[in-house]
């Protein structure tokens, strides 16, 4: 069973959740305690975001990559060409001349999950017609009808503007609106195709990452 299916199970289990009992009521129990506050501390708080606030320095990061195309990690993310490690460096050194992120923002990016080349790749989107050439081996390879090149259509739409795409944002996203589900329209030889096409979408934005990632 592939996880497209996993997925489409339950979707069509969670429209039953309406189908159980309500649990028995519980009695409600009122208490009266008085609080005693004591002596007031400062303390550190670990783990928490510094630095440049997060929506602050994606809108930031968003302008500098819609304005400054010709450089070249940021052509790279847009046209789908393979990041490098010394790419992304590079890029680091202009946020932090030019204020647009802080140290702190972009190791907190790097030790997300993709890294700061995923990251940029989401906020930033895909040029149209790298996303037009990341399915066309997809197209040649597959014998499609009118109604599957019009959703794979909607998928280019979907990567143009966010970067990437994954097999849950066909369901989450409502992508194929009242269409159904993706297991209504493809095969499972060519949900797992399509699959490929997502991950080298995403790698590509890694650094050495190839298809592995």
């Amino acid at each position: 069973m592939t996880v497209p299916m996993l997925e489409h199970v339950r979707r069509r289990v969670r429209g039953l959740a309406h189908l159980v009992d309500a649990p028995a009521a519980r009695k409600i129990v009122y208490t009266d305690i008085a609080e005693d506050h004591g002596d007031l501390t400062e303390v550190e708080l670990k783990g928490l975001p510094v630095g440049t606030d997060e929506e602050r320095f994606k809108q930031k990061a968003r302008a500098h990559l819609q304005t400054h195309r010709e450089q070249e990690a940021v052509r790279k993310l847009r046209e789908n060409e393979q990041v490098t490690a010394e790419d992304l460096a590079a890029l680091e050194e202009v946020f932090l001349t030019e204020g647009v992120a802080s140290a702190e923002d972009l190791e907190q990016k790097r030790a997300a999950d993709g890294g700061l080349g995923v990251f940029l790749r989401r906020i930033g989107g895909l040029d149209r017609e790298a996303a037009q050439e990341a399915f066309s081996g997809f197209i040649a390879d597959h014998d499609l009808s009118a109604d599957q090149i019009d959703l794979v259509g909607l998928m280019v739409r979907y990567v143009a503007a966010n970067g990437l795409i994954g097999i849950r944002d066909l369901y989450e996203n409502n992508l194929f609106s009242s269409r159904g589900v993706i297991d209504d329209h493809f095969t499972d030889d060519e949900i797992d195709a399509l699959e490929v096409v997502f991950r080298t979408l995403r790698a590509r934005a890694i650094p050495d990452a190839g298809l592995a990632a």
